[in-house]
């Protein structure tokens, strides 16, 4: 990685609106765009980095949030793989806020409903949930499971398949 992207990242995780405005100023494509090194979405960056303040400062400006990328992320797949672990729910809560469609598939043709499932998620699936996920998506490949039967296809996600299960017209 070339020392100014190392840079980007840095302000990202832990700079100010003040140096996000002067990136917007610099960088070609910042911040609805790719970035030139990975060739990644720079929300997926800001997401990746975890940090409030530039993933708020990009929905402020309207960056694209329904996409799927080359690596198979979408905002909210990422969101649930969040680097750090405490600020999960923020990021995914925040993007939903602003948008975040629910329903886009991407790594494994996973929907965030689908990744929650088999990550015994159940806050975030109920997140999820409150903003209109669609618990019958199915998969369009390996076993065309919907989130429900993903959970179960996985060992330790009880709380998830209880979770699923206990939804009006889920079945036991």
């Amino acid at each position: 990685m070339s020392k100014d992207y190392d840079s980007i990242l840095k302000i990202l995780e832990g700079g100010t609106i003040e140096q996000f405005q002067e990136l917007a100023g610099l960088v070609a494509a910042f911040p609805d765009g790719i970035d030139d090194c990975l060739q990644r979405r720079w929300i997926i960056n800001a997401i990746d980095c975890g940090s409030m303040l530039s993933i708020a400062w990009m929905l402020s400006r309207k960056v694209d949030l329904e996409f799927c990328d080359d690596e198979g992320y979408t905002p909210l797949l990422s969101a649930l793989e969040c680097r750090r672990p405490e600020d999960r729910y923020e990021v995914l809560e925040l993007l939903l806020k602003h948008g975040a469609p629910t329903d886009v598939h991407g790594i494994n043709d996973w929907t965030p409903a689908h990744m929650a499932a088999v990550r015994n998620d159940v806050r975030a699936l109920a997140m999820l949930l409150a903003y209109g996920a669609n618990l019958d998506i199915r998969t369009r490949i390996d076993s065309y499971a919907t989130p429900l039967e993903e959970a179960r296809l996985h060992q330790g996600t009880n709380d998830a398949v209880r979770f699923l299960e206990s939804l009006p017209g889920r079945s036991a």
